[in-house]
């Protein structure tokens, strides 16, 4: 069997060959100072030294536990994640005014909350919507590069899918959408190709931003209907 593999096969160091003695007494070497510094880290870093521990006889399993315990300090320095990741998403629009009016009617039926005025870093105002820890802006446009009707295909948003509580939320939103002077794309309708029960409608703002308003069951809802 390979050297690497077995501890009680003799390895080569330098020019020299390995008793099997001699390895025990480097592994018990090396095992009591992974204790040592196990010990001396604290209880966070007592899991990977341990595992490490039962690989430290051979050098694939050195190699493995430096490996280890660099991949336990990464994840150790990763904050948890908040909420659902998003804390605010700008859209720049055409008419502020108007904008303000659509997606305020439309996101009340699905649980957001009112609107708060800012101020831009141009002076611009912003006006916000809210819904559980993630809030929604609308600013008016102060640049002519994008085209509107807005192209999804250019650099900037795809489109921004809002979730809904129930079924018939969505439903709701269809209709009030329908009485809009907005294009529309698909009624609601269900998409299992996505997950099961994934329920949705999909349609675009008075810019040409594509929407979708979805009800996804297995997702715990963050939006009341």
């Amino acid at each position: 069997e390979d050297g690497a593999l077995n501890p009680y096969v003799p390895r080569v160091r330098g020019d020299r060959l390995r008793s099997k003695e001699q390895n025990d007494v480097v592994s018990r070497a090396g095992k009591r100072r992974a204790d040592e510094r196990a010990h001396a880290a604290g209880s966070e870093d007592r899991v990977p030294h341990q595992r490490c521990v039962d690989h430290a006889v051979t050098f694939a399993g050195r190699r493995s536990c430096v490996k280890l315990r660099a991949m336990w300090a990464v994840r150790s320095s990763i904050a948890p994640v908040q909420s659902r990741g998003i804390h605010h998403l700008d859209l720049v629009v055409s008419d502020v005014d108007r904008s303000k009016s659509f997606y305020s009617e439309l996101l009340r039926g699905l649980g957001w909350g009112g609107v708060l005025e800012l101020e831009g870093e141009r002076g611009e105002t912003i006006w916000y919507l809210q819904a559980a820890k993630t809030w929604l802006g609308l600013r008016e446009k102060q640049s002519e590069a994008h085209p509107v009707p807005y192209d999804r295909y250019a650099v900037g948003v795809h489109y921004v899918a809002f979730e809904a509580s129930t079924r018939d939320a969505v439903d709701q939103s269809w209709e009030w959408v329908l009485t809009q002077d907005v294009e529309t794309e698909s009624a609601p309708k269900e998409f299992p190709h996505y997950v099961a029960g994934y329920y949705a409608a999909f349609f675009y703002d008075p810019d040409g931003i594509k929407l979708e308003v979805v009800h996804e069951p297995t997702r715990a809802a963050t939006t009341s209907a």
